[in-house]
């Protein structure tokens, strides 16, 4: 039954189930991710007030279509991601959607059957592996999407951190309605000056060089709008709508590119208040990222406009480490973990956009060789339905995965990274340039020593600190400032190597050497490590052992 939602609720003790079918909104709300703006705000409100309810529409009852636009926004995406299931199936409502399918008069209890008619085609690509879109296998995870949902309301600066291809990205295309931002994919080139210019242009803003000079001797920029003097927001220089107008005033600021209150200003002539997502914000320089993160706290005591920040590293308080006064004024989400439970549900609702069912010691052996990456999972998965054959939604339920070796599929998921990781070694271990002690190759000796389990903890200060007395050439006479001066270089190194995405990354709060790209973990287990030894010109291990640097005699020491 497409297009219609149907309600079949339990039985109450008052009387037999009662049933309710509304269509569908045709409006054009109906597309509208669920939760969006509209939603957050719905949140706080127990009943609609009357300026979110159109005229006529009473407080409760009515139906789906004539219910208030966050109404059917919330309602939309419900439906809509119940459809990707595949058919009738049971579903337990979420505490969000109940009270607002009450205020249509639509009855949501605890458990609810819906009734979507047959499964719609899909390709194995589409549903498994890299997507440029959001995978409609998307799974919400409590602890990270309804935080960062709880939190985009709160007029809060927030970053997204984790590790490499843990779903940052799909979180925030969830999550945040694409209309109610702008997205500006950083740089390793970039300064502060080239941030905000990039912001002011994803907001509309033509710019242009002026020949007049900052006080820093750079060239100041011209910021114009052109605006319609009697349509409605404003547009871009270029073709409009002679019949709407056929006059435009431009504006022009002219502004220092590195000045964030002029840049504020800008943004609030034009009443900009959209979020500013900054992907890939650790392929800045560091410095770049530390004068941002002073930026940062501008933007908050000076304007309404809130920054999403989406980095690859595993500290929670990194742009607070860089600025101390955006304690407070943002919200760190770790979208990093991915629980047992988590990942089976991706492959579970792949399954069922797929009409295929994997084998039960595959699905098993696959989550337990994943080392926890939701990118490793979806391209097995992808790898397995392709050796079945099954390029697309099945006919009929097909078994996959029966009697394939999974660590051999993992291993060439993996293998495909091979020749990045063999780089990234070499490269790192060079430096930034010669010098006598080497301090970056010999950062890698404890990291191609360590087992699986010490490279998904980390390498805690005291670990390095043992490991460097122990194996480096000047033994306990080294100077354990230039470990430490290596260790916060370690992703402005990488950086400059154009090494993307970054494999380690170090955690000044907590003084921990992470590995943020699991892929290399499963790698480095897969190689021979007397040959990466040898191709570094590290010597092997003395002992058996493999540096398993415990915790324990590290406190110790």
């Amino acid at each position: 039954m497409d297009g219609v939602y149907q309600d079949r609720s339990a039985a109450s003790q008052n009387g037999p189930a009662a049933t309710a079918s509304v269509q569908s909104p045709s409006s054009p709300y109906s597309d509208r991710r669920f939760p969006d703006r509209d939603f957050w705000l719905a949140r706080n409100h127990s009943t609609p007030s009357a300026a979110m309810r159109p005229t006529g529409t009473p407080a409760s009852g009515g139906n789906f279509a004539a219910a208030s636009p966050w109404l059917s926004s919330a309602l939309g995406e419900f439906w809509r991601s119940r459809a990707r299931s595949g058919g009738p199936r049971k579903v337990a409502t979420t505490s969000r959607i109940a009270p607002l399918a009450n205020e249509a008069g639509i009855i949501v209890n605890a458990m609810t059957t819906l009734d979507l008619g047959a499964p719609d085609h899909h390709t194995t690509d589409e549903i498994f592996g890299i997507s440029r879109d959001l995978p409609l296998n998307y799974v919400d995870r409590k602890n990270v999407d309804e935080k960062l949902v709880d939190n985009l309301t709160r007029e809060k600066h927030i970053v997204i951190y984790g590790s490499s291809k843990q779903g940052k990205t799909s979180l925030r295309k969830h999550c945040l309605q694409e209309s109610d931002s702008i997205v500006v994919q950083c740089s390793n080139r970039w300064a502060i000056e080239d941030i905000l210019s990039n912001i002011l242009k994803r907001a509309g803003f033509k710019i242009t060089q002026s020949e007049k000079k900052t006080i820093s001797g750079k060239n100041k920029i011209l910021a114009s709008l052109s605006a319609s003097l009697f349509g409605l927001g404003s547009k871009i220089e270029g073709e409009m709508d002679h019949a709407q107008s056929a006059e435009t005033t431009q504006q022009e600021l002219e502004l220092d590119p590195s000045d964030v209150n002029d840049v504020i200003a800008a943004l609030k002539s034009v009443g900009f208040n959209r979020y500013v997502v900054l992907e890939d914000f650790h392929y800045l320089p560091t410095e770049a990222q530390k004068d941002f993160a002073v930026a940062l706290k501008a933007f908050h005591e000076a304007s309404k406009i809130c920054f999403i920040v989406v980095g690859v590293w595993l500290e929670e308080n990194r742009l607070v480490v860089f600025n101390g006064d955006l304690t407070g004024r943002l919200i760190a989400i770790d979208a990093d973990r991915w629980t047992e439970v988590e990942l089976r549900r991706v492959i579970d609702l792949g399954e069922k956009l797929l009409n295929v069912s994997f084998d039960p010691g595959f699905e098993a052996e696959l989550i337990r060789e994943s080392y926890g990456s939701v990118y490793i999972v979806q391209e097995a998965c992808r790898q397995a339905c392709i050796r079945a054959g099954i390029l697309h939604t099945q006919a009929t339920s097909t078994r996959v995965g029966k009697g394939l070796n999974t660590r051999e599929i993992v291993k060439e998921v993996v293998d495909q990274q091979g020749g990045r990781y063999k780089s990234f070694l070499s490269q790192f271990a060079s430096g930034f340039q010669e010098t006598r002690l080497e301090m970056y190759k010999w950062l890698l000796y404890p990291i191609l020593a360590a087992e699986p389990q010490k490279l998904e903890e980390g390498f805690k200060y005291a670990d390095l600190r043992r490991a460097m007395k122990e194996h480096h050439p000047l033994g306990e006479t080294l100077n354990l400032g230039n470990l430490t001066q290596a260790l916060q270089s370690t992703a402005s190194l990488q950086v400059s190597k154009d090494i993307k995405p970054i494999i380690l990354d170090y955690d000044q709060t907590n003084s921990r050497l992470n590995v943020v790209d699991r892929g290399f973990v499963i790698w480095l287990q897969n190689q021979d490590k007397s040959e990466l030894f040898e191709d570094l010109e590290l010597p092997p291990p003395s002992d058996s052992r493999q540096l398993s640097l415990d915790a324990n005699n590290a406190a110790a020491e």
